[in-house]
């Protein structure tokens, strides 16, 4: 069904998708990542789905095959400094143009999920777009993988924070480190509740 979505933009003039999506943006620590990807037209997976839908002990064989069957992709990290200089959207819609900056191949249609980019080219921005396309789908799962792969190195430097379990999202005992150990450099310094323990002068660690 996916596979079906994306060749609905093929035409006479749209012959090369490139499909984009990120992930991350709702954490309180580690980078936004973002992955645009051109798939080869025979390639087709039943599997591929939204990374939140699918257990992440499959992820790894999943990043591999997607990867085998590109034609070009890149990842992108935006760096929690920059969340807080530019805010989250924008640092987003940056990682996804940072990466389409770098593909050697010409395309000439970007499917995004929603995200609509400050790029000079046809673009569709659909809802869930990873729920419905095989390349942002598949855009997604290299996001996910890649992002959690940088969270658990991030875990090893600070293991009270529990970054290999958590990724950087606020949960309970997320937040007890922080009450408990202080904030961290990679935590985003505007986002909620860090902004609100900066002010009240919690411990920077």
């Amino acid at each position: 069904m996916k596979k079906k979505f994306d060749e609905s933009f093929i035409n006479k003039d749209i012959k090369i998708i490139v499909g984009c999506d990120e992930v991350g943006r709702g954490c309180i620590a580690g980078p936004v990542v973002a992955t645009c990807i051109i798939l080869k037209d025979n390639f087709n997976s039943d599997l591929i789905d939204d990374s939140k839908k699918i257990n992440k002990k499959k992820h790894f064989d999943l990043v591999n095959l997607i990867k085998e069957n590109s034609i070009e992709y890149h990842t992108v990290f935006i760096s929690e400094k920059i969340i807080d200089e530019i805010n989250i959207l924008n640092a987003t819609k940056l990682a996804m143009e940072k990466s389409l900056s770098k593909f050697q191949t010409k395309y000439d249609l970007i499917l995004t999920d929603y995200i609509k980019l400050n790029v000079n080219k046809k673009q569709e921005n659909i809802t869930k777009g990873d729920q419905k396309s095989l390349t942002i789908a598949s855009a997604s799962l290299i996001s996910k993988y890649t992002r959690d792969e940088y969270m658990k190195k991030l875990h090893k430097k600070y293991p009270e924070y529990g970054f290999n379990t958590n990724a950087g999202y606020l949960t309970k005992k997320h937040k007890n480190a922080i009450l408990n150990n202080g904030i961290l450099e990679c935590h985003r310094h505007s986002f909620e509740p860090i902004k609100s323990l900066k002010t009240n002068n919690q411990l920077l660690k």
